[in-house]
């Protein structure tokens, strides 16, 4: 398996998937299709077979679609039944009630990945 390196734009992520269970997605999700964009994401992490998969999220901004797409990456994530240990870093600025919040809601809709929160001052929030 190869890995997956997506450059970031100012309305897309970088998408960092190492096959080696390093995953990064960091920036900004307000895509114009995310169906597009997020699918690749989607069949790539269905796929993976690894001891363990560590998705550190430093996201800014997601829109709505955007949101449903990266949860539907989450749920992949979580039930693929080849990848052993799983883990969630979920990155939020301080004072950024709203990424915590969704942060909270995709926590509790899994079952079987580890879910931490980290909060970040802004000036150390890199996007």
């Amino acid at each position: 398996m190869e890995t997956l390196t997506i450059n970031k734009t100012k309305n897309t992520p970088l998408v960092d998937f190492n096959s080696n269970g390093q995953l990064t997605l960091e920036g900004r999700a307000i895509c114009e299709d995310p169906l597009k964009f997020f699918s690749p994401l989607v069949r790539w992490v269905s796929d993976l077979n690894v001891e363990s998969v560590k998705l550190i999220i430093k996201l800014d901004y997601l829109n709505t679609s955007s949101t449903k797409m990266l949860n539907e990456l989450i749920k992949t994530i979580d039930a693929n039944m080849k990848i052993g240990q799983k883990a969630i870093h979920w990155y939020f600025e301080k004072h950024d009630e709203d990424m915590l919040e969704l942060g909270q809601i995709i926590e509790e809709q899994i079952l079987t990945t580890d879910f931490l929160f980290h909060e970040m001052v802004e000036e150390n929030f890199i996007y």
